[in-house]
């Protein structure tokens, strides 16, 4: 029996050397991890930092109510009027100086406050803002106003009125008022009501607003002399296209002053319309 099973246990020199390495390549294997412990898991990456320092900066800069989910809104609180109420006080009242500077140019142009509410209507003004301030509007019976009701406005001459009748034009307020005076003594007053457009901070939709209520004698439209005008002024007192306007200063350049109004129907695109656009504006010597 011993000699049948000698063959199977039986081994040449080289499969012991083999068999050897095996079994210590193995043991190494198991003994090996018992030098190198375990290192416990660190963030070190720097990417990985960094995110973390952004979350805490953001929030230390964005502080949250708790339970509120609204920012923290700065400034003193106090009753006041948004009609009278200088650029310190709405400072005070934690509100931009920019919204401050748009607040107050509303109120410079004849804007008004008639209801609390009114105030959401500043844009740019934060909606939790207002709706922290407007419990403090304290408005005077005299400066509240109807929705429905509408303001009056008498008509004026744009040539004789004062600073006064500006302002109580819709859209306009003393400065605006004090531009339009200053622009019509500069220019040698109003020949259309057009001519307003030219003045500095006056829109196009406050123009509208204001030409029911604007008119235009005759008497009291000062005449500039037309052999001393320029082609601005006349496009800008008679509306002239501007090549027009052009081709009477350069007809008077070269052939002299304009002794008749005759001598200008025959520019190209002259018409009765212009002419007595004209006439209306300018005086001849």
């Amino acid at each position: 029996m011993k000699n049948k099973l000698r063959p199977y246990f039986s081994f040449s020199k080289k499969e012991r050397t083999g068999i050897l390495l095996l079994v210590g390549i193995c043991l190494l294997l198991v003994i090996l991890p018992n030098f190198f412990p375990e290192k416990e898991l660190k963030i070190s990456d720097k990417t990985s930092l960094t995110g973390l320092q952004l979350l805490e900066e953001s929030e230390k800069n964005n502080p949250v109510q708790t339970g509120a989910g609204l920012s923290v809104l700065q400034g003193e609180l106090f009753s006041f009027n948004p009609n009278s109420i200088d650029a310190a006080g709405w400072v005070r009242l934690g509100l931009d100086e920019k919204i401050v500077k748009r607040i107050l140019n509303y109120r410079n142009k004849g804007g008004r406050f008639y209801r609390a509410g009114d105030i959401k209507k500043i844009w740019g003004l934060p909606p939790d803002k207002a709706a922290q301030l407007i419990p403090f509007i304290v408005l005077p019976e005299q400066e509240k106003k109807s929705t429905q009701a509408k303001k009056e406005v008498a008509v004026i001459d744009i040539n004789t009125a004062d600073l006064k009748d500006w302002e109580s034009m819709p859209g306009i307020g003393e400065t605006l008022a004090g531009r339009i005076i200053k622009y019509r003594n500069h220019s040698g007053g109003f020949a259309r009501k057009e001519e307003l457009k030219n003045v500095f901070g006056l829109t196009d939709s406050t123009f509208l607003l204001m030409v029911p209520y604007l008119r235009v004698t005759a008497t009291s439209i000062p005449k500039l002399l037309l052999n001393r005008a320029s082609a601005y002024q006349i496009i800008q007192k008679a509306g002239f296209p501007a090549d027009l306007a052009s081709e009477i200063v350069k007809k008077r350049q070269q052939e002299g002053n304009f002794s008749d109004w005759s001598e200008l129907e025959s520019l190209p695109g002259m018409n009765t319309i212009l002419l007595e656009a004209l006439k209306k504006a300018f005086q001849l010597e």
